[in-house]
């Protein structure tokens, strides 16, 4: 019983079924060259590289849709959230986004990265980002990184206040790159 235990498990691992004890050993054979030829070709790749630029959480993984219609606040804060603790980017492809809610950054070390061709249209009555939640009295998150894309405040139609980012009580907060449009009698930052 023990024998053809480890004849079945033999069998198993080869993915082909031994009709004899004598056929084992060829068949053992077989298997070590080709684990001998697969180690051969893995010895000759020096080293594998990924672009960290490449790996990000899009927000349309997420549910966005970029369309300027549809609310993309909750999609784009769960890519945000999904990053947290990670290292590794949100990204906000090209597109018109709406936010009918401010987007939080709720950990330590996130990044946030916006096409030059993504524009976050404003549709609500606070500021657009935040270092925490709405209403947050003391201490902000740290090590925030926001990039990029063009913030419409929409000041012209939507007279409420708010900025586009409203950071407070952290440190090493870092904003870059953004184009801040039709701000209504408030900071832009």
């Amino acid at each position: 019983d023990a024998l053809q235990a480890k004849l079945e498990s033999v069998e198993k691992g080869l993915g082909e079924r031994v009709t004899s004890l004598e056929a084992l050993p060829a068949k053992l054979e077989s298997v070590e060259k080709g684990v001998s030829d697969v180690s051969s070709s893995l010895a000759n790749i020096d080293s594998v590289t990924v672009k960290k630029k490449d790996v990000h959480f899009n927000v349309m993984d997420y549910g966005a849709t970029g369309n300027g219609v549809k609310d993309d606040a909750p999609a784009i804060q769960a890519a945000i959230d999904a990053s947290i603790g990670t290292g590794v980017p949100v990204y906000v492809p090209a597109g018109n986004y709406r936010v009918d809610a401010p987007l939080l950054f709720r950990g330590n070390g996130i990044s946030f990265r916006a096409s030059s061709e993504a524009t976050i249209s404003k549709y609500h009555d606070t500021a657009m980002t935040l270092n925490g939640n709405v209403g947050q009295t003391g201490k902000g998150f740290d090590d925030i990184d926001l990039e990029g894309g063009v913030w419409d405040l929409r000041g012209h139609t939507n007279k409420t206040y708010g900025g586009a980012v409203s950071f407070g009580k952290g440190v090493n907060l870092r904003v870059a790159k953004m184009t801040i449009l039709n701000n209504f009698q408030n900071h832009n930052i």
